[in-house]
């Protein structure tokens, strides 16, 4: 309600604001190129007015375009100023003022005056609606305020310059951009304030407002990437225009407007891929500028301990400092005479050598250091290796596009459930995304960073195809557990991101075993994380493979067994090669071991028992006790898992893991007795503990505790023994520990009730034990003393 009322037609006031739109205009124009600011007189006044007056703030240009947008917004409601008159006004304000700085003739701050419009048209349309106009206006006016940068740019004019007078085209696109992605916001938001002014009706539907929208939200975006390549930086307009491409995507979502959602997703393949390959370019010229100013200046300190070591062997009447201080200021060093190769150290009479001048380039130890990491990954052989192998091509815009398709595609994937296709999509744009890295850096003959051997965007992909799969397992939607195309597009969506690494690559037997360690990994997480958030994935080693649908449960489980045995192989031919070569192998004992238990997750029984195999009969090439521990205590489980198909497949009897870890147990203490017997005492505390974790497994399956006395107590007597033929006190103590706890055990048997049978396999076992470690004890008193 007015204080004082006032009673104007609509049109008239509509007609009174633009005609004044004009004055301004005119009247800032006609002061000329000094302007008019209203703080000149505030000289003295304060450090606060001088600095008011000298931030340009009060020119008439700023303050009246500033007033108007407020007058504007202050009188703006229903019965004041009609829609169309609220729209003609201020996009003659603002485009008014953009033509100016187009003409030359602006003298204000246009980027804050155009900061201010954004902030009051966002309230407007919060309000009011009818966003699409508000979206043409403004890119209109960035449109002609870039083409006025272009210009100044071709008329030579600097960067600092350009700064100063507000008008990088950076800045400009981003704030463009910022508020467009802000239109779509609002949309999305559905404000339930909304009141429509004088004609509103007529205008604009809430369907067609959102598809004009979409319309000038791609051109803003190709405003932006017609210059993304000169820009003065990359990331604020990129991030900006992807916040854009990702609001325009929830707009079309909020109203169920699949085009939109379409021309969303257009827009960011599109966007993302010329990005990758023409936004990256400035990037990729960094760091070639770096790796020519650091080879320069390697070289250029190379000459100079040459020549200083060449200068402290040759007798000259200059002295070191002399010499020193001459090479500092840029003068010839003196040459006649001097000997350039390295002079042996004097040696005297009594055999003493006494050392010449010798220096030492710290930066190259730390370069070497940093090569020494980087060859377990990847060859270092080429040239200039050590001097510039560090510096990579940092594809940051390229991640940025894949990291959020990994988190648009998890949100979709879990609010939907269609892990199918979520997956799907996600596969088909990383593969595009990394492509189009790998061929800019390929172009600027960088290296790409790399995560655990793995370039970082493959890297990066293969763990959000991760994310995706778990996100849309972890759905409220319905998961069954007889489909598994899910998990064959994941496995295969993996295997080909890691062929991506691959392709074009001289160091295979480098780069192959972490491409197959990242997908075995990635999968085996991917498994353990779905089963413990109920996913509805395979049981490891309790799923019959032929049990479902060929289509759509035994034909994807087949086809990643078959994967699984292919990176088995792999792995086994890069390991001989390594043999073949007297290399060390790829990850020690610790991720071997790793290796061959995240396959046998993974694996319903053939690529297990293969890779139980391989690993075994390497590890004895290698030395190392550690992985072939951990395929023998494996083993009972992957026949575990093989019993629960194979026995109907083929016709026979399942055979229960207890007695399968029995066997095991004692063929283990045959394997014990020959290390013994042959002092291979490098194998003996493998042996040992897989006998423990053997016979561990093998008491649960008995019925008796019985079983379970007797185990200890063969486990107590091995270990006992053990520790005596070969001295090592820590074996005795393990098995004395052992017979304490079977006799616990025996305790708890006596007193639940056993039968006279089992007391008398009890108390053999035990005086077995006794009478053998008692006779070797004496046997071996004197060494054992001597230990």
């Amino acid at each position: 309600m007015d204080l004082i009322p006032i009673s104007i037609d609509e049109i008239d006031l509509a007609v009174w604001l633009g005609v004044l739109v004009v004055q301004q205009i005119t009247i800032n124009v006609h002061h000329g190129e000094t302007g008019l600011n209203l703080a000149a007189r505030l000289a003295g006044a304060s450090e606060v007015g001088a600095r008011f007056r000298d931030s340009g703030f009060a020119k008439l240009w700023n303050l009246s375009f500033i007033f108007s947008v407020v007058v504007i917004w202050g009188i703006t409601r229903p019965g004041a100023l009609p829609m169309p008159g609220l729209l003609t006004v201020m996009g003659m304000l603002l485009i008014g003022h953009a033509l100016m700085v187009w003409r030359g003739r602006h003298l204000g701050k246009p980027r804050s005056l155009m900061t201010v419009w954004g902030v009051f048209a966002l309230i407007l349309v919060w309000r009011y609606g009818q966003s699409a106009f508000w979206a043409m206006i403004l890119v209109a006016a960035s449109g002609l305020m870039l083409l006025a940068t272009d210009r100044r740019k071709k008329e030579g004019i600097s960067m600092a310059d350009l700064e100063l007078t507000e008008a990088l085209p950076g800045r400009l696109l981003t704030l463009m951009l910022g508020f467009m992605g802000a239109f779509y916001i609002v949309i999305s938001l559905e404000p339930i304030t909304n009141v429509e002014l004088t004609g509103a009706e007529q205008m604009l539907s809430p369907e067609l407002n959102l598809l004009v929208l979409t319309g000038v939200g791609l051109v803003a975006l190709v405003l932006y990437l017609q210059r993304a390549v000169t820009l003065e930086k990359l990331l604020p307009p990129a991030f900006a225009a992807l916040g854009l491409i990702v609001t325009m995507g929830l707009a079309g979502y909020s109203l169920g407007m699949s085009i939109v959602v379409l021309a969303a997703l257009l827009a960011f393949v599109g966007s993302g891929s010329y990005l990758a390959v023409q936004g990256e370019f400035r990037a990729g010229m960094r760091a070639l500028a770096r790796r020519d100013d650091r080879l320069a200046r390697i070289k250029e300190k190379q000459d100079r301990m040459k020549a200083f070591l060449a200068a402290s062997t040759a007798a000259s009447e200059h002295s070191t400092m002399d010499l020193i201080e001459r090479a500092n200021a840029g003068e010839p060093l003196p040459t006649d005479g001097l000997v350039i190769e390295s002079q042996p150290a004097d040696v005297d009479d009594a055999g003493t050598a006494h050392g010449s001048l010798r220096l030492i380039d710290t930066e190259l130890l730390a370069l070497a250091e940093k090569q020494r990491k980087r060859s377990k990954n990847w060859d270092t052989s080429g040239e200039f290796d050590l001097e510039i192998g560090d510096i990579h091509h940092q594809p940051i815009i390229t991640v940025m596009f894949l990291v959020t398709t990994i988190l648009a595609m998890s949100v979709i994937s879990f609010v939907s459930g269609n892990t199918f296709m979520a997956l799907l999509f996600g596969v088909m744009v990383s593969m595009l995304f990394v492509g189009a890295a790998r061929m800019r850096a390929n172009e600027v003959g960088l290296r790409l960073p790399d995560i655990m051997g793995i370039e970082s965007p493959i890297a990066i992909g293969m763990a959000g195809l991760v994310l995706i799969h778990v996100a849309g397992r972890a759905s409220n939607s319905v998961v069954v557990l007889e489909d598994t195309m899910h998990l064959l597009v994941l496995t295969g969506g993996l295997a080909m991101m890691a062929g991506l690494g691959l392709i074009g690559r001289s160091d295979l037997g480098l780069r192959l075993p972490n491409a197959l360690e990242g997908v075995v990994f990635l999968a085996m997480v991917d498994r353990v994380v779905c089963l413990l958030i109920g996913g509805e994935v395979p049981i490891p080693f309790n799923y019959d493979p032929f049990a479902g649908d060929v289509l759509s449960s035994s034909g994807p489980l087949l086809a990643i067994e078959a994967v699984l045995i292919g990176a088995v192989f792999g792995f086994d031919w890069v390991e001989g090669k390594r043999i073949g070569r007297n290399m060390s192998d790829h990850r020690g004992a610790a991720g071997r071991s790793a290796w061959v238990l995240a396959i046998c997750v993974l694996s319903f029984g053939p690529a297990g028992l293969l890779a139980l195999a391989c690993t075994a009969r390497r590890s004895i090439w290698w030395q190392q006790p550690a992985p072939a521990l951990a395929s023998w205590i494996a083993l009972p489980v992957v026949i575990q898992g093989t019993m629960a198909w194979a026995p109907d497949l083929l016709g026979v009897e399942s055979v229960p893991m207890f007695l399968v870890a029995t066997v095991m147990a004692m063929a283990t203490v045959g394997f014990v007795a020959w290390t013994v017997v042959h002092r291979l005492g490098l194998w003996l505390p493998s042996g040992l503990w897989a006998l423990h974790i053997l016979l561990l497994i093998a008491c649960f399956g008995f019925p008796d505790l019985v079983y379970a006395v007797v185990f200890i107590l063969i486990a107590s007597t091995v270990s006992w023994v053990s520790g005596i033929l070969t001295l090592r006190k820590g074996w005795r103590i393990v098995g004395a520990l052992d017979l304490v706890l079977g006799w616990i055990v025996a305790g708890v048997v006596l007193i639940n009730g056993a039968s006279v049978t089992g007391l008398f396999a009890i108390l053999v076992a035990s005086a077995i034990l006794l009478g053998i470690v008692t006779w070797l004890t004496q046997t071996f008193e004197g060494e054992m003393a001597n230990e």
